[in-house]
């Protein structure tokens, strides 16, 4: 397994919703993935774990997350951005769904290689959940936080695997 060699995490609440960045810093592979290819992982390994904190119960219909007939979530496409600073960069506007207040915000996943590591910053901007803020902080956030370490955790094995190979 590739080890993260430090994590960190930061939340807050901002103007215009909950604000959570999360960056993982992994030793550079001798040859290391195209940085788009890592941030499509780590958005469908993202995706694969939100499914599964529901429970078995949830499931992914196009970019809609479902409970039963229920809308759980809606995203936009992942959409690639240009930013200074880093080698690949996407995110997916956050559309509605029974778990947001309003439409807006975004998920986003960045990645860039500062000498001989691999940065992977992933993160959630502006979303207005449902939840009170109280409920959202105990509830929700830890879950958007697991999902995400969880995510890159099987996202950073991997890369360490191909490396091997």
């Amino acid at each position: 397994m590739a080890l993260i060699e430090a994590a960190m995490a930061s939340q807050r609440w901002g103007e215009d919703g909950y604000v959570l960045v999360q960056e993982f810093r992994l030793r550079l592979p001798l040859s290391p993935p195209d940085a788009a290819s890592i941030v499509r992982q780590a958005d469908a390994l993202v995706m694969a774990r939100t499914r599964a904190t529901g429970f078995g119960l949830t499931r992914w219909d196009g970019s809609h997350l479902m409970l039963g007939r229920i809308r759980v979530l809606s995203l936009g496409p992942l959409e690639p951005q240009s930013l200074p600073g880093f080698s690949a960069a996407a995110q997916r506007a956050i559309l509605g769904g029974l778990a947001a207040r309003r439409p807006g915000g975004s998920i986003w996943y960045r990645v860039c290689e500062p000498g001989d590591a691999l940065v992977i910053v992933a993160g959630l901007s502006g979303f207005c959940p449902r939840l009170p803020r109280f409920a959202h902080w105990m509830i929700q956030a830890p879950l958007h936080r697991a999902t995400i370490r969880r995510a890159i955790r099987d996202l950073a094995a991997g890369i360490d695997a191909t490396s091997d190979s």
